[in-house]
């Protein structure tokens, strides 16, 4: 059995005793354990983060893809953020607010 046989096969156990999902962060492999009611918190701040995002981005009058570029993002990257479909950095997060003139506290007010 292959490594990564033993590591899912840990994972199914882990999942079927605790309930609990377990995700893993692409850049360091650390596992985070995380319940269905914070999973859904954390999808609506996204979501709701995303929507601000989009809104303030059509608001200055830019596209997704001139946007993405001023701020050193990829096109894709950029419509996932907008989606809700990604956890942000708090680098990205600081440079959306500066491109926008923004303190974090005014781009997440009322978000989270």
């Amino acid at each position: 059995m292959s490594r990564d046989d033993k590591s899912e096969s840990r994972i199914q156990q882990k999942k079927r005793h605790t309930g609990l999902k377990r995700l893993y962060t692409p850049k360091r492999a650390r596992s985070v354990t995380e319940t269905a009611e914070a999973r859904e918190k954390r999808l609506q701040v996204q979501r709701a983060f995303g929507k601000r995002i989009r809104k303030l981005r059509l608001a200055n009058g830019f596209a997704q893809e001139a946007f993405a570029d001023i701020c050193g993002i990829h096109r894709s990257h950029m419509g996932e953020i907008e989606c809700g479909e990604t956890n942000l950095t708090l680098q990205t997060m600081i440079t959306l607010a500066q491109e926008f003139k923004l303190t974090l506290h005014e781009l997440f007010k009322g978000i989270a």
